[in-house]
């Protein structure tokens, strides 16, 4: 009896290892292969001071500072998405700068002009500690020069650079985080297995693997995935319960197919801040925000700096000095734009299709 257990047992295991080792010959390609995001290469700017900062590792990442007219109110560091350069920030910032925000924005390694990570280093769509490494050698940076030391520090990204943000907004001089799009790899990767993995294995399979197996799983594929390529992911689940006393505004489109408003909701909960700071934006596509909503989305940015930064508010005395990257005259603007802060009694209401997260 005790053999025919142990037999059973001991098959068992082989299923189990051989289904792992497949599993992770199968996905591995799929976890490394970028979605084909639409980024528009923005031209240099001429009015853009050209900085050179120098990381702990003796690297080079390639900055680019923005200055307003007049003495500047606060400092943002702006972290581009992948595939974006420092020249991406004016599609993003360009209403910050009209109120006053100076805006250093600088180009991670291995992207843009920055040195690489390493030779043959090719970065992906998901977040990494080289980029987390980035942002904290430019805060550094920050700290040691006069002129930008004394000004108040926000951090915003967009996409990949959302989530650099975040697990760098935990120094002690950065006041407040604004992300765009950011995304985790935990909660994307149950995801799209969940949508995907019929295309792979049988229709009947993934509704038997538990929740912890398919979890174990897909952790295996992303372990397997840092070894081979030297780096280790960043999971923002960990990171956000950090933020409770940083102001965090996490932006996102409604109809973001990538990084789905459910998943802003839920990443912005671990936050344990009004839920009013998840801004789902009508008819936005993944970083489409502004595009669609343009002074919208400037007021709302500015207010959220003023309000987390406790700075007197500054109306612009110009018109925007950018607006939209792509025309997109077939979606009209339908903003719906909740406060910032709910009033006594308020509550924001669930994502769609969401009783609670």
């Amino acid at each position: 009896m005790t053999v025919a257990v142990l037999t059973v047992l001991g098959l068992l295991l082989l299923i189990d290892q051989i289904g792992r080792f497949v599993a992770v010959r199968i996905a591995l390609p799929i976890f490394e292969s970028s979605p084909p995001f639409q980024i528009q290469p923005l031209p240099p700017s001429e009015t853009a001071e050209p900085l050179r900062i120098t990381t702990p590792a003796n690297q080079t990442l390639t900055a680019a500072l923005f200055h307003p007219v007049g003495p500047p109110r606060g400092l943002v560091l702006f972290c581009p998405e992948f595939g974006a350069d420092r020249w991406s920030a004016p599609a993003y910032c360009a209403g910050l700068l009209d109120r006053g925000f100076a805006i250093l924005s600088c180009d991670f390694r291995s992207q843009g002009d920055s040195d690489a990570v390493r030779p043959g280093y090719r970065p992906i769509h998901w977040v990494t500690t080289c980029e987390v490494d980035d942002v904290r050698a430019v805060l550094r940076w920050i700290e040691s020069d006069a002129r930008l030391a004394r000004l108040p520090l926000f951090l915003f990204g967009v996409s990949r650079g959302g989530g650099a943000a975040i697990a760098a907004a935990g120094a002690p001089a950065v006041r407040a985080v604004i992300t765009d799009g950011a995304f985790s790899p935990r909660t994307m990767m149950m995801h799209f297995f969940y949508r995907w993995a019929r295309l792979y294995i049988p229709d009947w399979l993934p509704g038997l693997l538990p929740r912890w197996y398919v979890a174990a799983m897909l952790k295996l594929v992303e372990l397997s995935s840092g070894w081979q390529r030297g780096v280790r992911y960043v999971h923002l689940e960990r990171i956000l319960p950090r933020l409770k006393n940083t102001p965090v505004l996490m932006i996102s489109g409604e109809r973001d197919s990538y990084c789905l408003p459910r998943f802003t909701y839920r990443l912005q909960k671990l936050t344990r801040q009004d839920r009013q700071r998840a801004w789902i934006v009508p008819e936005a596509r993944h970083n489409e925000a502004r595009k669609l909503v343009g002074k919208v989305y400037d007021d709302r940015l500015a207010e959220f700096l003023d309000q987390a930064g406790a700075l007197p508010k500054v109306a612009p005395d110009a018109p925007p000095a950018f607006v939209a990257t792509i025309p997109a005259p077939h979606l009209q603007p339908r903003p719906r734009v909740a406060p910032l802060l709910s009033a006594p009694g308020e509550s924001m209401p669930s994502a769609p299709g969401e009783s609670g997260l």
